[in-house]
């Protein structure tokens, strides 16, 4: 398979967004990496790849970093099928998408 197919995606999740003065930070948790076939990329694929790693529940709520961006000013909500193809044309070949995954309920 082509490398430009593929998308890299490295999960975080367990922890949780932090304040720190004027910056968000996302502290604890792990990090876990999946590789997704770009033409299959949708909001359930990437959540049943997260699956893989962290039991997922339907309160989760989860973010992609626009590369070049900071937390505090660029983080971009995935709720649906286009978000996810918003995440794979910001990322080139061989470039990771962080996502980020928070816990709304204990």
């Amino acid at each position: 398979m082509d490398p430009c197919d593929i998308l890299n995606v490295r999960y975080h999740f367990g922890g949780q967004f932090v304040w720190m003065g004027p910056n968000l930070d996302y502290v604890g948790g792990d990090e876990a990496m999946s590789q997704i076939e770009r033409d299959k990329l949708s909001l359930p694929e990437l959540k049943g790849f997260l699956g893989d790693h962290v039991p997922v529940k339907q309160s989760m709520k989860i973010y992609f970093l626009l590369p070049g961006r900071e937390l505090v000013d660029g983080l971009f909500f995935l709720c649906d099928d286009a978000g996810c193809m918003k995440m794979s044309e910001c990322i080139t070949e061989g470039g990771i998408a962080d996502v980020y995954v928070e816990n709304t309920r204990k």
